[in-house]
């Protein structure tokens, strides 16, 4: 059996450790495990709905022991991002863990009922997941690009695993705000590299031994293969084996669920 160095881990959340409210098996046992063998890590989730201290106490609630330290959402992911532009005013289509992350940051938000502000005040149009989505707030990202406003993304995720099945993403929404400007969108998560090139600045490491693991092929393994990293597959979410050769993209490590990784690993 080959031998691995492991000398960080950037691990995914939804498909990997949980479906939507429901525990994967032996995710908690796989933390644990980093813990008790000293390796650094961090959670590292595309979700950009909650805060950092929402995702631990969810994790934990979940059985997984979590810290909100250990958290690296989306949405401080686009915080960070757009840190170079301190007196920016946004417009943001999301739910609290995005609007807190900028809010923190110190931006300026556009109030959700601020009929009186000028369609060119708005220097960026934000855009994670939002469960209350309507189509005056497409009309109102619409018309903000339209008037110079660039247009960012959480993340690009269509569908995202869940109890229930695949329900639609964030990157869904932000498509139709894409289509009804027209805007291209920068996105933030994975697949982009952004928030894993952060989690390794937080981690003060780098190089080979780090390693992604995830349970989508697109985006957790496509974003350590485009920054060198090793990286491995779960199939407990989002990709089936039968997709796996089918993609661009190529893991590590494929595993049938984290305690099959754990030994693969030799941890």
């Amino acid at each position: 059996m080959m031998e691995f160095d492991v000398n960080a881990v950037f691990l995914d959340l939804d498909g990997t450790l949980y479906r939507g409210n429901s525990p994967i098996e032996d995710a908690g046992q796989f933390v644990q495990i980093l813990r008790k063998r000293q390796i650094p890590f961090l959670f590292i989730t595309n979700n950009s709905t909650l805060t950092p201290s929402e995702v631990a106490d969810k994790l934990c609630r979940l059985g997984v022991k979590a810290h909100t330290s250990e958290v690296l959402t989306s949405s401080q992911g686009v915080a960070a991002f757009l840190s170079h532009h301190p007196n920016a005013t946004i417009y943001a289509i999301g739910e609290r863990g995005l609007k807190q992350a900028l809010v923190e940051h110190g931006f300026q938000l556009v109030d959700e009922h601020d009929a009186g502000l000028s369609v060119d005040q708005v220097d960026f149009v934000v855009v994670g997941l939002d469960r209350s989505f309507t189509y005056d707030k497409l009309k109102r990202a619409a018309l903000y690009i339209q008037h110079g406003a660039k247009l960012i993304g959480t993340n690009p995720d269509l569908r995202l695993p869940t109890e229930e099945g695949l329900i639609p993403g964030s990157g869904v929404i932000c498509r139709a705000v894409g289509l009804a400007a027209p805007a291209e969108p920068v996105f933030i998560g994975k697949p982009e590299p952004h928030l894993f090139e952060q989690a390794a600045r937080l981690l003060n490491v780098q190089g080979a031994g780090i390693w992604a693991i995830g349970d989508n092929i697109e985006t957790d393994i496509a974003a350590a293969q485009q920054l060198g990293y090793s990286s491995a597959l779960v199939l407990t979410g989002y990709t089936n084996e039968g997709d796996i050769a089918s993609s661009a993209n190529r893991p590590t490590l494929v595993a049938k669920n984290l305690t099959t990784l754990a030994r693969l690993l030799k941890l």
